[in-house]
């Protein structure tokens, strides 16, 4: 999956693959977007990336089934090391991925367990000298579903899901040098095919899930908050498999995904308590991609935290739900909307109470129920215009019918006049 990095505050970094080109890089600044920079010609999708507290970008890459590489940049250099060998590919080194927390670079990845069937989510972190202290963490008795990560606070947070009598996702967490037994999310007897969680700046868990049942896929959402967990939310459901994604912005909790090939999004401005119904994203195109997001420490404000985001990859390089209300120079060829930041400070305020000019705040729901009245009315004036529109291609093409034969009449109203007055010439003719 590719990367969207945010380096600094004028330049973020793609890092995507291909067949033609391998693992390569493409920097989008006020300027447009650069030339691709090839990082390796192997056109393996396994890599992963981050960025440390210096902003020095690191990358994990597996050239081939026996090796996996460590790429260090820093002042404009590049230090390249051999971390991992499997000449003899017993140990089938997948799903890669590096995370940067409590001042060091950490590595995770599965292996195999020799002369076994099952497997091992291994743990290293990297020093400088590339060293590392190895630790497995979890086993599987067959493939797992999948790993998402968060750095959050300091900790890392792990939602994996496996398959054993049931289908689970759980969640683990490093601290203290140490992981927390897994806690249990969520348990089902249907397929669970996708999955992906973001870490609010409160410490709210939200997850979004997909699982498969009598041959509809489902999303759900389900938030975790210290001890408690919250109520399956059914958001959305379709014929077709879907892959979500989860982000908070602004005060709202925005899932997208593709939907009837559409890019569609749902909003919960409640912390999860409520949604909306999927509507349309305004910004529809053909090369939308599901990418990694990071970025460098202090570049976003804190109520911006995402680990997943679809975006269209070519020039310009936009982002689903971003691109259209940035108040947070996401993208740096942009100005950021600061007149829509303005407007939405100034809706809060009021409906907070924070106005001089207010003196009955009114309460969270009330604000919940304004938005969905406007809501209401705004759908209901789109039915409007859009009958509206009807009506006026009804009559444009009652008036082209009637065009049409009035033109036939007056052609045949012309051919008539010309055969009586053929006719006159030849009576007139035959008297004389």
């Amino acid at each position: 999956m590719p990367y969207l990095i945010r380096m600094n505050e004028t330049q973020l970094l793609l890092l995507n693959h291909s067949n033609n080109n391998g693992v390569y890089s493409q920097i989008l600044s006020s300027t447009g977007l650069s030339r691709p920079t090839i990082i390796s010609r192997n056109p393996s999708s396994n890599y992963s990336a981050t960025l440390d507290d210096d902003k020095n970008l690191h990358i994990l890459l597996q050239p081939s089934k026996e090796q996996v590489i460590h790429l260090h940049y820093q002042d404009k250099n590049v230090t390249r090391n051999t971390i991992l060998e499997d000449p003899k590919n017993i140990y089938n080194f997948s799903n890669l991925k590096t995370i940067h927390a409590t001042n060091q670079v950490h590595l995770f990845y599965t292996a195999k367990k020799p002369n076994e069937d099952s497997y091992e989510l291994i743990h290293h972190i990297l020093c400088k000298e590339d060293k590392f202290e190895t630790c497995p963490i979890l086993s599987f008795s067959s493939e797992t579903l999948g790993f998402r990560y968060q750095c959050y606070d300091g900790k890392i947070f792990i939602l994996y899901g496996e398959l054993s009598d049931t289908y689970c996702l759980n969640i683990i967490v490093y601290q203290d040098n140490s992981w927390t037994k897994p806690i249990i999310i969520k348990k089902s007897t249907f397929p669970i095919d996708d999955f992906q969680f973001c870490i609010d700046n409160q410490g709210r868990i939200h997850i979004v899930y997909v699982y498969e049942k009598y041959g509809r896929y489902h999303l759900s959402y389900k938030q975790y908050f210290g001890e408690g967990f919250s109520d399956d939310h059914s958001l959305y459901s379709t014929s077709t498999i879907i892959y979500p994604t989860i982000f908070t912005y602004h005060g709202g909790v925005w899932i997208n995904f593709i939907g009837d090939d559409k890019l569609q999004m749902i909003l919960s401005m409640d912390n999860g308590a409520s949604f909306s119904k999927n509507v349309d994203c305004s910004m529809q195109t053909n090369d939308l991609r599901r990418c990694n997001f990071l970025s460098a420490p202090d570049i976003f404000p804190l109520n911006f935290n995402c680990n997943t985001i679809f975006a269209s990859l070519s020039y310009p390089i936009r982002s689903g739900v971003i691109s259209s209300i940035d108040m947070i120079n996401f993208h740096p060829d942009l100005r950021p909307n600061t007149e829509l930041e303005l407007f939405i400070d100034g809706i809060i305020h009021t409906f907070s109470g924070d106005s001089p000019t207010t003196n009955t705040p009114a309460a969270p729901q009330d604000i919940i129920n304004r938005i969905k009245d406007l809501e209401v009315e705004n759908n209901e004036l789109k039915q409007i215009q859009e009958n509206m529109v009807q009506q006026y291609n009804d009559m444009a093409e009652l008036t082209k019918k009637i065009q049409d034969e009035g033109k036939k009449w007056r052609d045949k109203a012309l051919d008539l006049t010309k055969e009586l007055e053929e006719d006159k010439l030849k009576s007139k003719t035959q008297d004389q």
